[in-house]
Parts: C-alpha cells; structure tokens; sequence
C-alpha cells in the first residue's frame, strides 16, 4: 500500500471545507439591493386624510442615530407624524440607544446614551404626536432590566407631552393602548423570554410566568371589540434577515468583517461554521433559538381565538411586509431606524413586499373599516420613498408551516 505523503489527508479535507463553505454560501438566497414590490403592491392609491381615523407609524433599532448631523430617518419620521399630529402615534420598537443600553449616570457613556435618545424623542416633541418606546435586547443588552429601568425613568423625565415608555412598572405586559375609534395597540417586552426574566418578575407586575402572559393577551385581543388589534414588540414572529436565518454569500467566506468591517480575510469552509451555528438555533437572539421558539409557542396559543390584524417587529434591521403565520394575519419588520443599520434581507414565499434600506412603516386607520399600510424607504441625503402601499385584507392567506 502506497504512503500518503505527509500534509495530502490535511490538504484534502481543507478542500472539502472550500466546497462545503461554498455550496452552503450559494444555498443561500439572494440578498436584496433594493425593494422587491409586485406590481399590484404599489398602486394602492390613498383615499382623503380627513377619512383616516388613527395613524400609527412603526420604526425599529434607531438607536444609532447620526449624531454630527441630522438623522435623516428621524426627520421623515418628524415630518411623516407633523402632517396630523392629533391623529398619529410612533411607536420605537426598541434597540433604543446601540449598544448596550442607557449606562448609569455616573457612567462615561452616559451623555452619548442620553443624546442618542433625545434624537427620538424630539421627534415627538417637535410635531406634537403621541410617542412610546418599548425595550428591545440591546436596551437590556449586559445591564439587564436594570437599564430598562434607567431608559423609562429618563424618558419619563423628559416630561414631553405624549411620549411614554411602555410597559410600564418593569413588567412583560401586554399593556393595551386604544388609539381612535379603530386601533387596538397591545404591547409588550419580548426580551423576557431570551433573557429569561420571568424567573425574577418585579413586585409590581400581575404578569409573573408565561402562562399568565398567554391568558392576559387572549384577554387583550378578546376585549378589543370592533377595533384592529396590532401586536408590537421588538423581536419579530418571523423574518428573512439575519435573525431569521439568511445570510450572505460574504457571511460565509469573511465572516470576521462582521465584527470589524475593514476585515475581509477568506475563511472558505471555516467561515460557515458561524452561519450553521446560529441557523441551528446557537444564538439566543435568532429565532431558531429554544427560547425564542418558546416565545412564539406561547403568542400562537394567545392569538388562536382572536388573531390581530398585525404583529409588528423590529430587530431585523430592513423592511419586511409578510404573509401571517401563528394566527397573524400580517407579520411587519420595521427595523431599519437609522441610515447607518440596514442589513442584507431576502424574500420568501410568504414575502408580500421587502426593503433592505433604512425607513419605517405607517399605517392608516380608516373610519370605514379600512387599513392601509405604506412601506416609507429614507435614503442618505434624505430622499423619501413609497415603494410598497397596501390594503390590509381579511383576504390575504396565511404562510404555510409554523
């Protein structure tokens, strides 16, 4: 029998690497460079303001706002909720301030959290609509609950009419907020289930296991009458980004430049170790994740008798319209709050319309019944676009599988 030469075994495993890192790369969908809209998805032409009963714009992650400069996200925002303030409420979907929360006061970071946060909340204060943050995983993200506390004390303390940290007294919720006559807002803090806080529930809080937060949402969709119920949190029931398991071709053979991004050493085959890692569920923060699945096993129990209209989400940082799933009839990703976050996203067979650039989502409220959901695209020199507008419809079906 002929000796291998020495190295030849360790050679040809490095390329069996190269062509697993490769086929797993080119598995992959395709990354989007600009919005996927059928056609019929953008000639929902909008009907007269004065027939618009509430509005509720829907921006995530804008906790990295442009600070040398105006972010222009947050001016389309302002000048979106000025057009009639009485009527409209924007609801941050935490990831607040990048990327480790609102530090103690006494804390270097400090002034740079609090700058980051007046950034949003001036744009209540300068158009006069009605405005709530909710808590997202970089706003507990090492400090836990304790920085979600600092962030709603700060935000309190702000005392600017109208803008509001929900939920409130350090608990899960759902906490229902009725906006008009046609808008059932229910809200809650996502993150108790990745970071495991219902083992330690505040004193306060009537919420203290999962089961009590299953009984009290069905309880919120159950009473909400004739009004459209919108679920938001920050951690989406669905998603084709990142947190949902897509990744790049780049993703798998640089992978270091993800944590710094001049880095774009080759690591073909090793590089996609990392992807498999979390499509198996390694990361706490992805939806493949146990607790993350234990989240969504509890929500599709809760939405089974009543499903909301909506489940709105950020965390994604790109712009997702999807077909519903768990007893959503719409699942919405709005995650890309400020120019510098958008990330790759792709689309799936339950994609009714998809962005990768920063922006938000608003949705009108009509007295006769109504609802109509625009996609607003901002770009860096603070152009606005509308490439997707909708009807929301009891007719749209729900995504195949779970």
């Amino acid at each position: 029998m002929q000796r291998q030469r020495p190295g030849a075994a360790a050679g040809r495993r490095w390329w069996q690497a190269v062509g697993v890192g490769f086929a797993l790369a080119y598995s992959s969908a395709c990354s989007l460079n600009q919005a996927w809209v059928p056609p019929e998805r953008a000639l929902a032409a909008a009907p007269a303001p004065d027939s618009i009963d509430s509005t509720l714009l829907l921006i995530g992650d804008a906790g990295k706002p442009a600070l040398d400069t105006p972010e222009p996200v947050l001016v389309a925002l302002r000048d979106e909720a000025t057009r009639a303030p009485s009527r409209t409420v924007v609801v941050y979907l935490g990831d607040n301030i990048y990327e480790n929360g609102l530090a103690e006061p006494t804390d270097p970071d400090r002034a740079r959290g609090e700058t980051v946060l007046r950034a949003q909340a001036d744009v209540i204060q300068k158009s006069g609509a009605r405005g709530i943050f909710l808590p997202g995983n970089h706003d507990h993200h090492h400090d836990g609950r304790r920085a979600v506390r600092r962030q709603a004390q700060f935000i309190t303390e702000l005392s600017i009419p109208g803008l509001e940290f929900r939920p409130l007294d350090d608990c899960v919720g759902p906490e229902s907020i009725d906006v008009g006559d046609r808008l059932r807002l229910v809200v809650f803090d996502s993150s108790w289930w990745i970071h495991d806080e219902f083992a330690a529930p505040a004193p306060a809080c009537s919420v203290r296991s999962e089961k009590d937060f299953t009984t009290a949402m069905e309880n919120a969709l159950a009473s909400a009458g004739g009004r459209d119920v919108v679920v938001a949190a920050h951690h989406p029931i669905a998603s084709h980004g990142w947190h949902g398991g897509f990744f790049t071709w780049d993703d798998h053979l640089f992978p270091l430049h993800r944590a710094v991004s001049w880095l774009w050493l080759p690591l073909p085959g090793v590089g996609s170790l990392y992807p498999l890692y979390r499509s198996q569920g390694g990361v706490s923060q992805d939806i493949a994740s146990t607790r993350y699945q234990n989240m969504l096993q509890d929500l599709e129990l809760a939405f089974h008798k009543h499903p909301p209209l909506a489940f709105a989400g950020g965390h994604d940082h790109n712009l997702q319209v999807l077909r519903g799933r768990r007893g959503v009839r719409y699942v919405l990703v709005s995650g890309s709050g400020s120019i510098a976050r958008p990330d790759p996203v792709s689309r799936g067979d339950d994609t009714i319309c998809v962005s990768p650039l920063a922006g938000f989502m608003r949705l009108d409220f009509f007295r006769d019944g109504r609802v109509r959901l625009e996609v607003v695209e901002v770009h860096a020199d603070g152009k606005v676009e509308r490439p997707c507008a909708m009807w929301l419809g009891a007719d749209v079906p729900t995504a195949p599988g779970p």
